[in-house]
């Protein structure tokens, strides 16, 4: 019965939304800007789990502030200050066995600071495995890489 509740509270919302819309508009200066690829140092591998490296698509909110989409569901943020850039990147995934069961749940949260005219810095990485229990965290610090992915 609390699934029907729930269900019915979402039709709800949803009808609510369609009937008012609320008015928005959009930024004259949101551009996409292209993609960046990233790498990181090779300390920051964990045995059985991929970090969340790779492309990342730019939009541009104006000249210092950037939102990332990767493939694989990363998303993140990055600002542009003086001659450093702040990257703050999430990213979640599963992993099945061949049989099709669950194989591994995690997240991970990462925070570089790249120098803007070099693209070289450093990355601060925290993994939360939640599957297989019980629940592993760690930490991995190292270097980090931007580049252009046609390199």
């Amino acid at each position: 019965m609390k699934t029907l509740g729930r269900i019915l509270s979402i039709v709800v919302i949803i009808m609510s939304v369609s009937l008012f819309p609320f008015p928005a508009e959009a930024q004259d200066d949101v551009k996409y800007i292209g993609e960046v690829c990233y790498t990181l140092d090779e300390d920051s591998a964990l045995s059985g789990i991929a970090l969340p490296m790779g492309r990342l698509g730019i939009l541009s909110f104006g000249p210092n502030y950037f939102i990332l989409s990767g493939r694989g569901g990363s998303m993140g943020t990055a600002v542009l200050s003086g001659n450093t850039i702040k990257i703050s990147l999430n990213h979640s995934a599963d992993s099945y066995s061949s049989d099709g069961s669950m194989g591994a749940t995690w997240f991970s949260a990462m925070y570089m600071v790249v120098d803007a005219q070099t693209l070289k810095g450093t990355h601060t990485t925290m993994i939360v495995q939640t599957k297989p229990e019980p629940p592993k965290i760690s930490t991995h610090k190292g270097s980090a890489r931007l580049y252009s992915c046609g390199q």
